[in-house]
């Protein structure tokens, strides 16, 4: 088994023509692509001082497996994770092409956890959001142990769109057309689906970043955007990442909700809702949600993707979901893992506290 480790930027950037090729492989999520960890590292983690450590196996000269980890600082502590950070990453897995390879997956993962673990220079290990469908999940299973369980709903996409409003709650389509007519009445409602190039997606992405922190500026909770490099990563996301929708509902002229998505691979992911509180009694988060549902209906696009979280919110449209384990090291590093991951959340409630009764910054600045 012909197994070596890249890393750093550099590193990550001799792996494009080779990653590109594995990423090819129709089990492979958007979050696994070249793509998105090149801009990740780019923006986030380049800034923030993560290394970029990538596991690379090839067997007869070909790239056959890549587990792309990264190092980075929570709460102070260094931690091995997903190239992408625990915090953006919405799944989380290898690259591996079973079919080329006479490696097992299991002692591709077994390895390649020893390799990186000697290249984090003691960092501990944090795993994030692994589908109980990927690739890894067994053999991780078996190596790690759990530190948290939580889901990805999604709506299968099939059939008519109002047939599935009636299936998923007899008076469903009801509510949305009453509040879709309550809407028109107060004004002009537009819908639309910004792409990259759009001359309205920049404005479209400054007022959603700011939608989305001013929800949570009063110590109400935790959004990765309250972060300058994490809003700086979506905003590049939304602009030049060609996958990029943002889904915008206005009424005369104005911003009433707006969301991320990403359409890859006929798959519609659902990433970064917000809605401008002053319109709340018109439910424009629920009624913006129906009709990026409804394009996924016309446009073939399957399923609506709502990632990672179980947010009861999500449950409004669907009953179904795919579990997802976050791993940690066996024995007490991972209960390390654990009191770290708690420090950190305890810094990132005291810096919103901090930050409750400063003005708003311009969104012009983000």
């Amino acid at each position: 088994m012909e197994l070596e480790v890249y890393a750093g930027s550099e590193g990550l950037s001799g792996l494009k023509t080779s990653w590109e090729a594995l990423e090819a492989r129709p089990d492979v999520h958007i979050f696994q692509t070249f793509a998105y960890a090149e801009l990740w590292q780019k923006t986030v983690g380049e800034p923030s001082g993560a290394v970029p450590l990538i596991a690379v196996l090839r067997e007869g000269g070909t790239v056959v497996g890549i587990f792309p980890a990264c190092r980075v600082l929570l709460g102070g502590i260094p931690i091995l994770t997903w190239l992408g950070g625990p915090t953006l990453l919405d799944y989380g897995d290898v690259l591996f092409d079973a079919a080329a390879c006479s490696t097992p997956i299991g002692e591709f993962i077994d390895q390649a956890l020893v390799l990186l673990r000697k290249h984090g220079w003691g960092s501990l290990l944090y795993l994030t959001n692994v589908r109980d469908d990927a690739q890894a999940i067994a053999a991780l299973r078996e190596r790690l142990r759990v530190y948290k369980k939580s889901a990805a709903p999604y709506v299968e996409i099939a059939g008519d769109y109002d047939a599935y409003l009636l299936s998923i709650g007899k008076n469903m389509r009801h509510e949305v057309r009453r509040r879709s007519r309550r809407l028109a009445e107060a004004g002009r409602v537009e819908y639309r689906l910004l792409a990259p190039g759009d001359p309205d997606i920049a404005s479209a992405m400054r007022r959603l970043i700011a939608l989305q922190q001013a929800r949570f500026s009063g110590g109400l909770g935790h959004t990765a955007t309250q972060d300058r490099l994490h809003a700086a990563f979506r905003m590049e996301q939304a602009m030049h990442d060609p996958h990029s929708r943002v889904a915008v509902l206005s009424l005369d002229g104005a911003l009433v909700a707006a969301s991320l998505h990403i359409v890859y691979r006929g798959r519609m992911y659902c990433l970064m809702p917000a809605f401008d509180a002053q319109y709340a009694q018109y439910s424009p988060s629920l009624l913006l949600k129906a009709r990026v549902l409804q394009t996924c209906f016309e446009e073939g696009l399957n399923p609506c993707d709502f990632c990672w979280g179980d947010e009861a919110y999500k449950y409004v449209w669907t009953k179904v979901d795919v579990p997802m384990t976050s791993f940690v090291s066996a024995g007490t590093e991972g209960a390390l893992v654990l009191a770290v991951a708690g420090i950190a959340r305890r810094i990132a409630r005291s810096k919103q506290s901090a930050s409750v009764g400063k003005p708003e910054q311009p969104t012009s600045q983000l």
